[in-house]
C-alpha cells in the first residue's frame, strides 16, 4: 500500500520575500540601466557630429576649402546658405537642392533632411525639429564690414580648439533653419530666452561638441564660452 507524498507549497511569507528580494535587485539595477541608455545616447549623438565633421572636410574639399557658416533666406544669393542642405547631397545622393526663392522652403527642406540620420540626436525633445545640430556663424567681418559668409578651413588657427558644430536649442520655432548657426553671445546657454545651443539636460548636463579639426567631446554646456566658437586666422 503506497502513502501519497504531500507537495509542500511556499507560504506567504516565501513569496513576499521573494518579491521583497526581486523589488530590491530592480531599485538596484534601473539607475546603473538609465546611466548606460543616457551613454548610448550620448556616444550616438557623438558618432552623428562626427560624421557631420567628416562631411564637412569632404564639402572643403569641393568647394576650394570653403565651409558654410550661417544662413539667411534673404541671402541665399550671397552666400549665406544653410548648412544642413550643404551637407545633404553628401548623405543623401538623390537630393535636389530647394530654389532660393520657393515659398516655405524650410518646410520642403524638412521633408528631405528628416531622412538623413546624422541630422538627428536620439534624445532631442522636440520629436517635430529634424535637424539637431548647429554649426559656428560667429561674427567674423570683411574690412568693408560686410559679413563672411563662409570660412575657409584651411586658415584657421587652433583647429582643435574651435568649435565647428554642436547641439541646437530645443525651444524655437520647429524647422526654422535660421537658428541654426550661432554667431552672439546671447545664443550661449547663460543667455536664456535667445539662445541658440543646448541649455537643457538632454545628456545630463553635457552638450556634444565637434571642433574643426573634427574630433567629438563631450563638455558640460554650461562651461561653453564665446572663446570656443571664435576663429583666429593665419
Amino acid at each position: 500500500m503506497s502513502v501519497a507524498r504531500t507537495r509542500r507549497g511556499f507560504t506567504l511569507v516565501e513569496l513576499l520575500v521573494v518579491i521583497g528580494i526581486i523589488a530590491m535587485l530592480i531599485s538596484i539595477l534601473m539607475p546603473a540601466l538609465s546611466a548606460a541608455r543616457a551613454q548610448a545616447n550620448l556616444l550616438k549623438c557623438a558618432s552623428n557630429l562626427r560624421t557631420l565633421g567628416q562631411v564637412m572636410f569632404q564639402y572643403a574639399q569641393d568647394n576650394r576649402g570653403y565651409i558654410p557658416r550661417d544662413y539667411s533666406k534673404n541671402d541665399i544669393l550671397a552666400g549665406h546658405i544653410l548648412w544642413a542642405e550643404a551637407f545633404a547631397g553628401y548623405l543623401n545622393r538623390g537630393f535636389k537642392p530647394v530654389p532660393h526663392n520657393a515659398p516655405n522652403r524650410d518646410q520642403m527642406l524638412a521633408v528631405v533632411f528628416a531622412n538623413i540620420q546624422p541630422y538627428q540626436c536620439p534624445v532631442f525633445p522636440n520629436d517635430q525639429q529634424v535637424v539637431d545640430y548647429i554649426i559656428n556663424g560667429w561674427n567674423k567681418h570683411r574690412p568693408n564690414g560686410e559679413t563672411s559668409p563662409a570660412f575657409k578651413v584651411t586658415k584657421f588657427k587652433r583647429s582643435a580648439e574651435v568649435i565647428f558644430m554642436t547641439e541646437v536649442n530645443a525651444k524655437h520655432a520647429t524647422n526654422n533653419f535660421e537658428y541654426h548657426d550661432l554667431w552672439h553671445p546671447s545664443h550661449l546657454p547663460k543667455s536664456p530666452g535667445s539662445c541658440h545651443m543646448l541649455d537643457d539636460t538632454r545628456h545630463r548636463g553635457n552638450t556634444n561638441v565637434c571642433y574643426l579639426d573634427g574630433h567629438v567631446v563631450a563638455r558640460p554646456f554650461k562651461g561653453v564660452t564665446e572663446k570656443d566658437f571664435r576663429a583666429d586666422f593665419e
